[in-house]
């Protein structure tokens, strides 16, 4: 909503994983996710990659970070607060689609130093640009809400 007081909630979705069914860690084009992206060693123009359920792998780069933005959900403005922006990779000429509906909650991935680092989740795009929370405030919302300990990356 436009209220304030809401603009710090995260609202995301966890899926339960049962003891029989395998996880496969591994991002198809990307690698395996080794360590979250802190917060403050994120900045503009680094370069990010998702895999989009209707996109598939799509390259792009950080734009703004630590944003406050305004963001049409469904036909109604709805506020988001301490989230990111990405942008297809400069230069880019054409004004195209960065993500597809139905690309809400691919990771924001990033490659360092032949390691693969979190750096958020997907969920909204406009255009050229789309929008993620960080990873490192989903983990930590997540941990501190769930019973039992979570680990990440075995």
């Amino acid at each position: 909503s436009r209220s304030p007081g809401s603009v710090h909630n995260l609202d995301i979705a966890v899926a339960e994983i049962r003891h029989n069914i395998q996880p496969d860690p591994h991002v198809q084009g990307i690698g395996k996710p080794a360590f979250i992206t802190p917060v403050l060693r994120m900045k503009q123009g680094d370069q990010v990659s998702l895999v989009g359920q209707k996109s598939g792998k799509v390259d792009a780069e950080i734009d703004s970070l630590t944003i406050f933005h305004e963001i049409d959900v469904d036909g109604q403005p709805r506020c988001f607060g301490n989230i990111y922006s990405l942008t297809p990779p400069k230069p880019w000429y054409v004004n195209t689609k960065l993500v597809k509906a139905g690309d809400s909650g691919s990771w924001i991935l990033r490659q360092t130093n032949s390691m693969v680092g979190w750096d958020g989740i997907l969920f909204a795009g406009d255009g050229a640009h789309a929008y993620a929370c960080f990873a490192e405030d989903a983990f930590d919302d997540v941990t501190k809400n769930v019973s039992q300990s979570i680990t990440l990356f075995p």
